[in-house]
């Protein structure tokens, strides 16, 4: 079975970039770029992607609450947040409004593509350099 991801984003990262991360995982096919979260709705709403992978800083968008809103209206589909943001708090955020994971841009392409099948296989996934900063915090917290 292939799953069809949908790319709200509006940086440079081209079609071209996408469809070469995605080369060798021939079960993920990407169906759609869009650059905001109207757009996204409207192409997930045509499209029923499995995953949705959106950043939450783009112009004309809310952050949080543009994400809540494509979360609730593809209440079956996976969202990942692929952002800049690294604060702990916005991670949780996130989270709390229902994406399933959470990447940071500057992330290899290869943990990309191993988000994408960890939120299939309805896992949460943590950017590796977020999870070493969460355990960080747990255990200062602990002491």
């Amino acid at each position: 079975m292939t799953a069809r991801i949908l790319v709200v984003d509006d940086t440079e990262l081209s079609h071209d970039d996408f469809l070469r991360l995605l080369a060798d995982a021939p079960e993920l096919e990407l169906v759609a770029e869009v650059e905001n979260e109207i757009m996204a709705i409207e192409q997930a709403r045509k499209l029923q992607p499995e995953v949705i992978i959106m950043d939450l800083n783009m112009p004309y968008s809310e952050g949080i609450a543009a994400l809540q809103r494509v979360i609730d209206e593809n209440p079956d589909t996976k969202v990942i947040c692929l952002t800049m943001q690294s604060d702990l708090r916005y991670v949780d955020e996130c989270l709390r409004a229902g994406c399933v994971g959470y990447l940071l841009k500057d992330c290899a392409h290869e943990e990309l593509v191993q988000a994408i099948r960890s939120v299939l296989a309805d896992k949460i996934y943590l950017s590796k350099d977020l999870q070493e900063k969460e355990l960080k915090a747990h255990v200062v917290l602990k002491r």
